[in-house]
């Protein structure tokens, strides 16, 4: 990563790169990197801006590993939108943060190693928390109360990965201005996401939505949108992208 920052490489091409490399292939070190993402992007940062200062604000100080470790999610980077010209016709604002105090704050929120390690201990087939089994299927809410309230629906992840593409339901229930999202669907959906996760190199929110939309055709993409909020569709995907690591690792071995 390190060599990937200073070539201006970018992090495909430096694993694509690494095909090989200590008896492992490119896709292995693509799901390493994934796991262990947030903690090769912090070292790599710290590599680039030198060793932390303990004459600095605690606020600003970089959150360090505990002992222990745990399992790892990939790493989000906030980004500072520019203002736009029109801007200069009003009062003139505060300048920007420079970069690295954007990193050292993003940085300094992040979850502490230990709690992340406290959530790994969880079984892999568990329900996600919700609030109604079964709701209309409406596009998105409508105001910030509608979105407060909405169900959050009760998903079961299995503890292994489906051997082929899920079968669209065919249990479809009439409800509201569409159908009911019924356990077909919650399968179906869990299903989908195990699957892509399985199949494709970089499974992302969009991709998943596009091939539920494009199969399951009696529910919009809005309505699946809205469904991967409320079913914590976030969470489903890292259950798969785990299972897929735990299983490129154990056909290395």
């Amino acid at each position: 990563m390190r060599a990937a920052r200073s070539s201006d490489m970018t992090r495909y091409a430096i694993l694509e790169d690494m095909n090989g490399r200590h008896g492992h292939s490119a896709e292995w070190w693509r799901t390493y990197y994934l796991i262990f993402a947030d903690d090769i992007d912090r070292l790599v940062q710290a590599d680039v801006e030198g060793p932390d200062s303990d004459d600095r604000p605690l606020a600003t100080r970089r959150t360090k590993p505990l002992n222990g470790g745990g399992t790892l999610k990939p790493v989000i980077f906030s980004t500072v939108a520019s203002s736009s010209s029109s801007s200069r016709k009003r009062k003139e604002r505060p300048a920007s943060p420079s970069p690295s105090e954007v990193s050292d704050t993003v940085e300094a929120m992040s979850v502490p190693t230990s709690h992340r390690s406290s959530r790994s201990a969880r079984k892999v087939a568990r329900p996600v928390k919700r609030q109604d089994d079964r709701a209309s299927d409406s596009d998105e809410p409508r105001g910030g109360a509608a979105k407060a309230s909405e169900p959050h629906y009760k998903l079961t992840i299995p503890s292994s990965l489906p051997e082929h593409a899920p079968s669209v339901p065919t249990n479809l229930v009439p409800g509201g201005k569409g159908y009911l999202f019924t356990e077909e669907d919650f399968a179906y959906f869990v299903d989908t996401v195990l699957w892509q996760a399985k199949t494709e190199p970089n499974p992302g929110r969009q991709t998943i939505l596009a091939a539920l939309s494009a199969q399951a055709t009696h529910h919009t993409w809005g309505s699946w949108k809205s469904f991967w909020r409320r079913a914590n569709g976030p969470e489903v995907l890292r259950e798969g992208l785990r299972m897929v690591a735990a299983t490129v690792v154990a056909k290395q071995e």
